[in-house]
């Protein structure tokens, strides 16, 4: 299956959505999504799993960055974001994070202002209030400091039940897990962060190498 994602853009799916055919003839799938891109464009991947959308888990972890990339950020219609960040140096950090909406343009998210300050690895974090309606896009989080690394998650929480979701980091091709049932479906967020499109092309291969 093969996409465009032009920047800076995010785009949300299921993977039952995009390989319908597939999971119709494959009921109970468990394998490996595998994202490339076609034209050497790096991009930031969210892999998230609800039950029968009661409950989500996240299946993604990270390592420590100057910035952050949120490929998937919700708040309103049921929803609440908690960001919790966290400071790997030994000196004091200000951090400025930043919401955008899914065609990349500015998202302000009550309270609006965010600008973090981190102690000597320390730990900080702020929690939207979920008013108004569903609102859905992708986030960043960026030290002041260029030789500063942080790690962060961002916890969803609907009616009380959370899941979080680590920063992803960029690549020009990602593998997660996947799985589709009667009780449990899969789901990619996709962040393009840059002002040029990237093409890609997304396989599902099951538990025994056959491809979709």
């Amino acid at each position: 299956k093969s996409i465009t994602v032009n920047g800076p853009t995010h785009y949300a799916i299921y993977a039952h959505e995009l390989f319908k055919e597939f999971f119709q003839a494959n009921p109970n799938f468990k394998g490996t999504h595998i994202i490339k891109t076609g034209n050497n464009k790096p991009f930031y991947v969210a892999n998230l799993r609800d039950k029968n959308g009661t409950g989500f888990s996240s299946l993604i972890s990270t390592t420590g960055a100057n910035t952050l990339y949120f490929p998937h950020i919700v708040n309103g219609g049921g929803y609440t974001l908690e960001m919790i960040l966290q400071n790997l140096e030994n000196f004091s950090q200000n951090v400025a994070v930043n919401f955008f909406k899914q065609d990349g343009s500015p998202n302000s998210l009550p309270p609006e202002a965010y600008t973090i300050t981190l102690a000597p690895n320390g730990v900080n974090k702020f929690t939207t209030t979920g008013k108004g309606e569903i609102n859905v896009g992708w986030g960043t989080a960026k030290s002041s400091n260029l030789e500063g690394k942080i790690t962060g998650t961002a916890v969803y929480d609907f009616n009380n039940n959370q899941v979080s979701v680590s920063h992803s980091s960029p690549s020009t091709e990602h593998g997660m897990s996947a799985i589709i049932n009667n009780n449990k479906r899969t789901g990619l967020a996709i962040t393009n962060p840059t002002d040029k499109y990237a093409e890609l092309t997304l396989i599902a291969i099951d538990k025994i190498g056959n491809e979709a």
